[in-house]
C-alpha cells in the first residue's frame, strides 16, 4: 500500500505531533484517513471507483494484494493490525504533505 495514495487528513499529524505518537503507532492502531476498503480483482477496480464517484463517494486505488510470504522485514510492515492476525500490509513510500 503507498502511503501517497491518498491525502492524509490534519488530525493526523497534529496528534502525532501532541502525543508523541510514533507513525507506526497511529498506523496500526488508527485507519489513517481510510474509511471503507473494497477488495475487487484488478480487471474490476476502474468500473467500482467510476460507479462510486458516481454514488458521490470518492474512490481511488490503495494498493495490491500479493502473497505474504514472511520475507519483508520492515517497520514499514504493519502485522495483526487491531488485535487481529489476519495478515499483513506493507506501507511504501511516505504521505502527501
Amino acid at each position: 500500500m503507498a502511503r501517497d495514495a491518498w491525502d492524509l487528513p490534519a488530525v493526523f499529524s497534529v496528534v502525532q505531533a501532541a502525543g508523541n505518537v510514533p507513525w507506526n503507532d497511529l498506523e496500526s492502531t488508527l485507519n489513517m484517513g481510510v474509511g471503507m476498503v473494497a477488495v475487487v480483482a484488478p480487471e474490476d477496480a476502474e468500473a467500482l471507483m467510476a460507479a462510486s464517484r458516481v454514488a458521490g463517494v470518492d474512490a481511488w486505488v490503495l494498493g495490491d494484494i500479493t502473497e505474504d510470504d514472511g520475507r519483508i522485514a520492515s517497520p514499514d510492515t504493519i502485522r495483526g493490525a487491531k488485535g487481529v492476525d489476519g495478515g499483513a500490509v506493507y506501507l511504501s513510500g511516505a504521505y502527501r504533505a
